[in-house]
């Protein structure tokens, strides 16, 4: 029986890692940190791909029934406005009708953006709507407090208070602008970095002078890696793979100067506060409510879609069954009846 010809990726050579054993504790360092960011990445890149599955989810699913809600409490606004001019309701219940219907209309104007409520919601409440629309345009300044020109001590007090204050933003301001120039030059150096990287590893790699058809398809896909992570300006990445492939020319990490090996684990260290800032990010950002709600496992997002679409199916139910009763004024006025302390 003939043998079978083994595949390229079967002779792809065997890449597990650089080994802990016999190595320093900056090297074994160096390891754990590559390990570290690598499984960071990974779950960061999970987050982001939930997030975003998430969105698309919110959109087909759930964007429908809110659109359907905010219509039928659209409705029943409008439902209280003709109440509201029958002669069936005395004064006290229309206070209450009108009471009932500024508030609905400015929670689905604010909440939802129902603008075709705007009118409506300028009769019952005139002020309150040019408030809303003189707030869209401007946001006035808050008015300094001046003290009691009788009071020596505290117009002295205020005055200290303002120049620690300025002289607190003037400090910060420093801080803030040497730590932008020490990214800058952080940014410039890994930048270079990337670069000899990316060179090394090109001539390391390079599949053109590779005569074995089966190591030349190796270093086909290996410089498809290197320079994915070149052209997206990933030093960790290129370092990483430099560590990962160092094997091929017979080197080892303990052949790299230790003050080059020391700057690296800097880089990596930096690199792993960085990953879990933007992983944490999703749970104290400004999406993090978002995330919570909707994203996580597939499994975890279908039970909580399935939980928000049944909320929003109840309400609709609800809602439908409200209007109808509440058309009756004879309904409509045993529900003012509960109202108590509306106002």
């Amino acid at each position: 029986m003939a043998k079978r010809k083994p595949s390229a990726k079967e002779n792809f050579p065997t890449v597990t890692g650089l080994s802990t054993s016999g190595t320093t504790p900056q090297q074994q360092e160096f390891n754990q940190h590559v390990a570290k960011i690598n499984f960071l990445k990974e779950q960061l890149a999970q987050q982001r791909a939930s997030l975003a599955a998430a969105q698309v989810r919110v959109q087909k699913e759930v964007q429908p029934l809110i659109r359907q809600l905010v219509e039928k409490r659209t409705a029943f606004v409008r439902l209280l406005d003709r109440a509201y001019h029958l002669e069936f309701f005395q004064k006290q219940e229309k206070e209450k009708i009108a009471y009932l219907i500024e508030k609905l209309a400015f929670d689905l104007i604010d909440t939802y953006g129902a603008h075709d409520l705007k009118d409506l919601y300028a009769q019952y409440n005139p002020e309150a709507a040019s408030a809303v629309s003189t707030a869209e345009d401007e946001v006035p300044d808050a008015p300094e407090q001046a003290p009691d020109p009788d009071d020596y001590d505290a117009w002295q007090v205020q005055e200290q208070q303002r120049r620690e204050a300025q002289q607190k933003a003037r400090q910060q301001a420093k801080k803030k602008k040497a730590q932008a120039t020490e990214l800058k030059l952080e940014l410039t150096s890994l930048t270079k970095a990337s670069r000899k990287i990316y060179t090394t590893l090109v001539k390391l790699l390079h599949p053109d002078k590779e005569r074995d058809e089966q190591t030349r398809l190796w270093k086909e896909e290996a410089m498809k890696r290197v320079t994915i992570a070149y052209n997206q300006d990933d030093f960790f990445e290129l370092l990483r793979l430099q560590m990962e492939f160092l094997h091929l020319e017979e080197a080892h990490l303990d052949q790299v100067p230790e003050d080059q090996l020391q700057y690296y684990l800097k880089l990596l260290h930096d690199q792993i506060q960085e990953l879990e800032r933007e992983l944490q990010h999703f749970q104290t950002g400004p999406q993090a409510n978002f995330y919570q709600r909707f994203a996580g496992t597939e499994r975890q997002m279908d039970l909580k879609f399935r939980k928000v679409k049944k909320e929003l199916k109840d309400e609709l139910s609800q809602l439908d069954l409200e209007i109808r009763v509440l058309e009756e004024p004879l309904h409509l006025r045993e529900f003012l009846k509960k109202m108590r302390n509306f106002q």
